[in-house]
């Protein structure tokens, strides 16, 4: 009895035939060293599965589980933002106002005069960070202070 069969691999035909006898043929157990060199080889060779073809192999497993996933990525190191300066909040009076001069940092103004009511933060088209804190007393407003890159440019008091 003699059984040919032939399987289609990804565009490679791989032949496939047995033979039940006693003793076979020289030819037939070439044949089949053959097809075993063949077997081994499309299965060293790398898959490529063409757009829509199917992508299992013949045993029903799908092709992409049979490739290795790549390595995962390598952890993103994250930076945390330093907590903000607290600064109190004050009854702040046209006195403690007149006592910034214009060139005191902005640290300087925010320990003398506290957490300010309000504050505007602008980036300006030349580059510069220009800031405006507003105080209040008794609901109101006693002056503002300005800064351009962290230093007063302005004091303003409202009598």
């Amino acid at each position: 009895m003699r059984l040919l069969a032939t399987f289609v691999f990804l565009g490679t035909s791989v032949v496939i035939s047995t033979v039940r006898a006693e003793t076979p043929p020289a030819s037939v157990m070439d044949a089949a060293k053959a097809n075993e060199a063949a077997a081994t080889a499309s299965r060293k060779a790398p898959r490529t599965v063409p757009a829509g073809a199917p992508s299992s192999d013949s045993d029903g497993s799908d092709a992409a589980s049979a490739t290795p996933t790549p390595p995962p990525a390598p952890p993103v190191p994250t930076v945390e933002a330093a907590a903000p300066l607290e600064f109190p909040v004050k009854d702040v009076t046209a006195q403690d106002l007149a006592g910034i001069k214009v060139g005191a940092r902005e640290k300087e103004v925010l320990i003398a005069l506290g957490t300010p009511a309000s504050r505007i933060v602008l980036a300006d088209d030349d580059g510069h960070l220009r800031k405006s804190y507003q105080y209040w007393a008794n609901g109101k407003p006693v002056g503002t202070i300005r800064l351009d890159n962290g230093l007063v440019v302005k004091v303003e008091i409202r009598h």
